[in-house]
């Protein structure tokens, strides 16, 4: 194959990783704007009137230790049955994004000139070697989607907020209440 030709495939595939770089680079993102999110209604469950300090502890822990908390704590400070449903749903959506965001984040990614996608995962969950798999189609759509889904989250989120302090009013408002 000529130089030229060469410098052109390569070109090519250059110009298509960049363009999955910048999805991937969204998606993290939009995955950080939601770990503010469910941070910050966690941490006005605990602390209503001064949400700050435990914001900065609950900025300290993993994802997974957020979630764990978030499904936990609000359970057990709202134990009325709908909130709770609640809870276990947004929580399952949590770590199903989590999962799905991991997938993208975690792996190194190229489009090859010839038109296929490389994703190199550089961490796996089962002690195997990392993979390498190779997809026909360009895994941006499956990045925009989980985008969505992520801003959805985040808009549910902040309506159960509006729920909880709703919960707090009433409590505080019912006779004998503190």
């Amino acid at each position: 194959m000529k130089k030229d030709d060469l410098k052109k495939r390569f070109n090519l595939s250059r110009r298509r990783t960049l363009e999955l770089y910048k999805h991937d680079g969204a998606v993290s993102t939009y995955f950080a704007g939601l770990e503010l999110e469910m941070i910050d209604v966690l941490a006005k469950c605990i602390k209503p009137r001064n949400p700050d300090r435990t914001y900065v502890v609950l900025s300290q822990l993993s994802f997974r230790q957020c979630v764990n908390a978030f499904r936990q704590t609000i359970s057990t400070l709202y134990p009325k049955q709908d909130i709770i449903t609640k809870v276990k749903e947004l929580s399952k959506r949590l770590d199903d994004i989590s999962s799905r965001r991991n997938e993208f984040v975690h792996s190194s990614w190229i489009a090859y000139s010839g038109g296929n996608y490389g994703q190199h995962r550089a961490r796996s969950k089962n002690n195997s070697s990392p993979r390498r798999n190779v997809h026909s189609e360009s895994p941006k759509k499956s990045m925009q989607q989980l985008i969505n889904d992520i801003e959805r989250l985040v808009f549910d989120l902040i309506c159960f907020e509006d729920e909880l302090r709703k919960e707090d009013s009433e409590q505080v408002g019912s006779p004998g209440a503190p």
